[in-house]
C-alpha cells in the first residue's frame, strides 16, 4: 500500500515537472525573437498628455513596429514625462529624428510615431522641449502630434486675426470712398473733363474735314498739275528754239504768247487752290490750338488747386446731402 502511493506521487510530480518544463519552453519558442532580440534604450520627454500611452506600447517607424515603451515616469524636473523606449539598434538615430504620440484607434489608444524630419524646416525641428538635468539614456527630441499641431496652428492664426485692426481698416476704406467721391464730383474735375471732351470733338470734326475736303489728294493733285505746266512750258521754249532757228518768228510768235498766257492762267489757279486749300487747313490748326490752349488752362488751374490746397480734392469731406 505504502508502494503504491509513493509510485503515483512519483508520477503526479514528474507530470506536473514535464509541464512546467513545456510551458516554458513554449513560453521561450514563441517569445524568442523578441525577448531574445538585442535593443537599445533611448528616451524622449513630452511636455503635453500622454494619456493612452503605457508600459509596453509599441513605437513605430513607417507604420513598423521597431520597439515598445518600457517606462512612463515624471522627469527630474518635475515638469515633463519622461518616456523611457526599447529600440532595435538597426534604426539609425540621426539629429533630426523625432518622435511624438499618436493615436491607434478610436478606442483611445496610443503609440511612439518615429519618423523622420525635414531638415530644411528649422521651426518644427525646434518645438521640442527644452531640458534643464541630464538624461540617462540617449534623448530623441519628441514633437508636437498631429492634433497638438492643429491646435498650435489655430492658436498662430487667432493670434494674428487680433492683430488685424479691422475697426480702423473698415474707417480708413470709409474714407478713402468719400474722398473719391469727392474727387469725382470736383467741378475743376468736371470742367477739365468737359474741355477735353470738347477738345476731342473738334479733332475729330478736324480730321473729318480732312476726309471730306480730300487736301492732301487736292494738294498731290495741284502739284502734279504745276509740274505739268512746267513741263509745256519746257516744251514750249523747245518749240520757239526750234522755229527761231526756222525762221518762222513771225508766224509762231501769237501762238507762243497764247501758250505763255495760257500756261500762266493755270498755274496762276493751281497757286490759288493751293493757297484756298492751305487756308482751310490752317484755318482748322488755328481752332484746334484755341481748345487745346483752353484746356490747357483749366488743367493749370485744376493743378494749381491741388498745389494749394490738396485736401479740398483728395481729403475733402463728402458732399452734404441735400
Amino acid at each position: 500500500m505504502a508502494k503504491g502511493k509513493i509510485t503515483s506521487s512519483f508520477f503526479i510530480g514528474l507530470f506536473v515537472l514535464i509541464g512546467l518544463v513545456a510551458i516554458v519552453g513554449s513560453i521561450v519558442w514563441l517569445g524568442s525573437s523578441q525577448f531574445l532580440k538585442e535593443r537599445k534604450m533611448y528616451v524622449t520627454y513630452i511636455d503635453g498628455s500622454v494619456q493612452g500611452l503605457e508600459q509596453g506600447s509599441p513605437v513605430k517607424y513607417q507604420g513598423l513596429p521597431v520597439g515598445n515603451i518600457t517606462k512612463l515616469d515624471i522627469a527630474p524636473d518635475g515638469k515633463l514625462i519622461e518616456i523611457v523606449m526599447s529600440l532595435d539598434p538597426k534604426i539609425a538615430i540621426t539629429p533630426t529624428k523625432r518622435v511624438s504620440p499618436e493615436m491607434s484607434g478610436i478606442a483611445g489608444g496610443k503609440y511612439i510615431l518615429l519618423y523622420e524630419a525635414n531638415p530644411t524646416d528649422t521651426q518644427a525641428l525646434n518645438l521640442h522641449p527644452e531640458l534643464s538635468f541630464q538624461p540617462k539614456y540617449p534623448v530623441i527630441p519628441s514633437a508636437p502630434s498631429t492634433i497638438d499641431e492643429f491646435t498650435l496652428a489655430a492658436k498662430d492664426i487667432l493670434a494674428e486675426m487680433r492683430q488685424i485692426r479691422f475697426s480702423e481698416i473698415s474707417r480708413e476704406v470709409i474714407f478713402s470712398l468719400h474722398s473719391l467721391s469727392a474727387l469725382i464730383n470736383n467741378s475743376d474735375i468736371k470742367t477739365s473733363l468737359a474741355n477735353l471732351r470738347k477738345s476731342s470733338e473738334s479733332i475729330n470734326k478736324f480730321m473729318a474735314q480732312l476726309d471730306t475736303t480730300k487736301a492732301i489728294d487736292n494738294i498731290i493733285a495741284t502739284t502734279y498739275s504745276i509740274n505739268k505746266s512746267s513741263d509745256e512750258l519746257n516744251k514750249t521754249i523747245l518749240d520757239l528754239e526750234k522755229k527761231v532757228n526756222e525762221l518762222q518768228i513771225a508766224q509762231f510768235m501769237d501762238k507762243v504768247y497764247n501758250d505763255y498766257d495760257t500756261t500762266l492762267g493755270v498755274v496762276n489757279s493751281s497757286v490759288r487752290k493751293l493757297s484756298t486749300r492751305s487756308d482751310i487747313f490752317f484755318l482748322n490748326l488755328n481752332s484746334l490750338l484755341e481748345d487745346l490752349k483752353q484746356t490747357n488752362s483749366e488743367l493749370q488751374n485744376t493743378m494749381r488747386s491741388f498745389s494749394d490746397d490738396p485736401s479740398t480734392i483728395l481729403l475733402s469731406n463728402p458732399p452734404k446731402k441735400k
